[in-house]
């Protein structure tokens, strides 16, 4: 529960530093956050807790975690390439921004491409952070709460300092890169632990040839 928190930590944290911009950067970031965590909530992470039970019970007894593992590997696999989809789904709806700008009408022209530039930059986090919700719950699965714990103890580390340098240096878009950049680290370290602890090569996943088949057959869909 602890690490899961630390993972839901990490925007609000973000927010903060925002706040040591120009008024109304915490606004900005705020409604740029929403418009990724939406889909990552409806879709990816509830995906993930509806996985948990099943892989639990497959992976209670040596004679069934093989299927465990193929079950682990088969979401996965779907997992990545639903956020491929949605990643380039969000990228087609953009212009809902602008609708959201006319309703809200207090901003000035210089806001909006801020929160255009925040909402491109925070849609590449979305298959990180709905990928490493599913290793979480892989781990937890497996009886294994602390590595996850000490994986995002690890990113959190990273990104407050990060975060620092990167928004005094680059503002807002540098703190947003610095976000991104947090969750595919922590994305890496569940991949490697997973491979070195449990002997589980989900990272090999992203390496066939027929993972980026149905990723581009995704994609093709909103082209």
């Amino acid at each position: 529960l602890f690490a899961g928190g630390i993972l839901v930590f990490l925007p609000v944290l973000g927010r903060a530093f925002s706040s040591y911009e120009e008024p109304g950067a915490y606004a900005i970031l705020s409604y740029s956050l929403k418009f990724v965590e939406l889909p990552l909530g409806v879709g990816l992470t509830a995906f993930s807790i509806v996985l948990l039970p099943r892989l639990a019970q497959l992976f209670q007894s040596t004679r069934t975690e093989v299927e465990g593992e193929a079950v682990a590997t088969s979401g996965f696999l779907l997992l990545f390439v639903a956020s491929i989809a949605i990643t380039l789904g969000l990228f087609s709806m953009t212009h809902l921004l602008s609708d959201l700008n006319l309703s809200l009408g207090k901003w000035s022209v210089d806001q909006f491409k801020q929160l255009c530039w925040l909402t491109m930059i925070g849609i590449f986090a979305l298959p990180a952070r709905g990928l490493t919700t599913l290793l979480q719950t892989v781990m937890n699965a497996r009886s294994d709460t602390r590595s996850s714990l000490l994986i995002y103890l690890a990113g959190l580390a990273l990104f407050v300092p990060s975060a620092w340098w990167s928004q005094r240096a680059y503002g807002m878009n540098g703190l947003a890169w610095s976000l991104v950049a947090t969750y595919w680290v922590m994305l890496v370290l569940h991949l490697w632990v997973l491979q070195v602890r449990h002997h589980i090569g989900l990272w090999k996943v992203l390496l066939g040839l027929g993972t980026w088949r149905y990723a581009a057959a995704a994609a093709a869909g909103f082209f």
